[in-house]
């Protein structure tokens, strides 16, 4: 690839089925969707560390020398755009393994967002990244709460909606039930995994869209009233019956 930096698709493909595993639905399909948009552009939003594809001459020139606990990622990805290094998106799959407990996907959660909130708010990131990072969270979380609210209150006749704002929102719901289950197809995958197992975990991942979805958001506030950790917290990567030494990442 020409390109100083690129990255492509991370897929929760390995030990896929499990709900925790359908919960990392929503990552490959932000990368679907926001990461080959803005990485294709040049300039990213969000950065993940897993399949990041770095030129030496450019990583000696941006360096990971920056004062951050987490989101070492975003931070030297969003000052190589500063620095003019060229950023690019290739439709690859980075496979990874979903959290094993609930109260590690909320550590891993609680460092990821708090980790970029410090990166924006001790200026280690450029001010447009900042704000499109910013942005992105404020507007994806704001946007699931009104049409998870939408969709209670108008069948029941609370909110009317008149009947050409009301087809417009069913064609948009549409195209983004497309988008997810070729998402959730992605993870399902795995060149190890049986046709009948695809279908089987494609369709629950689809039926399980609007929890998914809001459970995404409630993690989203948890990990804030949380508060910052402060620190680099891991969690386990390797499956617990055969963990042995307890890899973690």
């Amino acid at each position: 690839a020409d390109f100083d930096i690129c990255e492509g698709i991370t897929t929760p493909r390995l030990h896929y089925g499990r709900f925790l595993s359908h919960l990392d639905d929503l990552r490959t399909l932000t990368c679907l969707v926001i990461c080959s948009n803005f990485q294709g552009h040049g300039h990213p939003i969000f950065v993940h560390g897993e399949g990041l594809c770095i030129r030496g001459s450019a990583e000696q020139d941006i360096t990971w020398n920056y004062p951050v606990v987490a989101s070492e990622d975003l931070t030297f990805g969003q000052n190589a755009v500063e620095r003019g290094m060229s950023w690019g998106w290739i439709h690859e799959y980075i496979q990874l393994t979903s959290p094993w407990t609930w109260s590690d996907f909320i550590k891993q959660r609680r460092r990821w967002t708090w980790g970029n909130i410090d990166a924006v708010r001790r200026g280690l990131i450029p001010p447009s990244g900042g704000l499109m990072l910013v942005a992105r969270l404020f507007l994806g979380n704001a946007v699931g709460l009104v049409s998870f609210v939408g969709l209670l209150l108008v069948p029941l006749g609370v909110i009317h909606v008149s009947d050409t704002y009301f087809t417009i929102l069913l064609v948009a719901l549409a195209f983004w039930l497309i988008e997810y289950t070729y998402a959730v197809s992605v993870g399902a995958s795995y060149e190890k995994n049986s046709r009948s197992f695809k279908i089987k975990q494609t369709i629950i991942g689809v039926l399980l869209a609007p929890i998914t979805s809001m459970t995404s958001i409630v993690v989203f506030f948890t990990v804030l009233f949380k508060g910052n950790p402060k620190k680099f917290e891991v969690i386990a990567k390797a499956k617990p019956e055969k963990r042995g030494a307890k890899v973690k990442s």
